[in-house]
């Protein structure tokens, strides 16, 4: 009975990475498909339109003047960002200047390839071990066609993410007003 146990544990644990392989998601302004779940992230994408509704209300409880409404809004990357949350059970492979990103665009050209920046992990400890937590920003700074390949590889263990990134047609804002 031990070893039938002990056989069904190994099962559960090596099969955890895949488990959300072929999920699908819906974030801020897009839906996610993930392809590839090796490196233990997930990621949100946030469009332009979300981005410069977010700022437009907040240039107006804030009152700014035109001058900086118009910088704020000059500097919003014109294809959005994705959101990179990472989960691992290493602080150093949690930090994100040891993640290396790639972006491909709908015709499965790379478009954008960056490495993370440095940012001190966050912990939280359970009954069974400490999971080290850390998010990062990728800016598309430049028109993509979407739908998106988008590659998170952990330069430390030679893991990585895949993940398909469609765009949504209609603004959030737009739909939530409209119900």
């Amino acid at each position: 009975m031990k070893i039938l146990l002990l056989i069904v544990l190994l099962v559960i644990i090596g099969c955890a990475p895949y488990s959300y392989v072929g999920g699908r998601y819906d974030t801020f302004s897009g839906s996610v498909y993930t392809i590839e779940a090796d490196a233990g992230c997930a990621v949100g994408y946030k469009s332009y339109e979300l981005l410069r509704d977010e700022q437009l209300r907040s240039l107006s409880i804030s009152m700014e003047d035109d001058s900086v409404a118009k910088e704020t809004l000059a500097n919003i990357p014109k294809s959005g960002i994705l959101i990179v949350s990472m989960s691992t059970q290493n602080i150093y492979s949690s930090n994100p200047k040891n993640w290396k990103y790639i972006v491909k665009d709908a015709s499965d050209k790379i478009v954008l390839k960056t490495n993370g920046r440095e940012s001190i992990p966050d912990f939280m400890v359970t009954q069974f071990h400490t999971v080290w937590n850390n998010a990062d920003f990728v800016f598309l700074n430049n028109p993509i066609d979407f739908p998106i390949k988008f590659y998170v590889i952990n330069a430390l263990t030679d893991k990585r993410s895949c993940f398909l990134i469609n765009k949504n047609t209609k603004s959030p804002v737009t739909e939530s007003e409209g119900e």
